[in-house]
């Protein structure tokens, strides 16, 4: 799953929470729940490091961009508990990403978990997966839209 969908879960779960530390956990584990559900960007794998680096580059500032967007249009109010909301929901991938450039024995098992959601799911083709994740995406951005 993209860090942009990622994200605007993580800012509906933080808008639902009071505890920071709670949120980062929360955001952790629906990075997980929603990395289960098939999303075809598996070929992504193949790429070289350099290539998927520059692919998650620019997810990450789309991602910040739609929450700016949201912010600037007062959708939704900056917070401790929505910040370590998104952290949480970021963290998986920011981890699988820094083993990929430096091998950190300590994230072995992190990656190992990672990769364990990832495979145990169906692979869909891209262009399905890519459809079912601006659908999560819209589907997130409409409800913050609503509150």
């Amino acid at each position: 799953m993209y860090l942009t969908v990622h994200a605007t879960a993580g800012l509906l779960i933080g808008q639902q929470l009071s505890n920071p530390l709670i949120g980062f956990f929360t955001g952790v584990l629906s990075h997980y729940i929603l990395d289960f559900i098939p999303h075809g960007d598996e070929f992504i794998g193949k790429f070289s490091t350099k290539k998927k680096l520059l692919i998650g580059s620019a997810d990450f500032i789309v991602a910040l961009s739609v929450g700016w967007w949201l912010i600037s249009q007062n959708y939704l109010q900056l917070n401790p508990v929505i910040i370590f909301t998104i952290l949480g929901t970021f963290a998986p991938d920011f981890l699988w990403g820094s083993a990929m450039i430096i091998k950190m024995p300590w994230l072995e098992p992190i990656n190992n978990l990672h990769h364990a959601v990832q495979r145990s799911r169906p692979d869909i083709s891209p262009s399905a997966g890519i459809l079912l994740q601006i659908i999560l995406l819209w589907t997130s951005v409409i409800i913050l839209l609503w509150k």
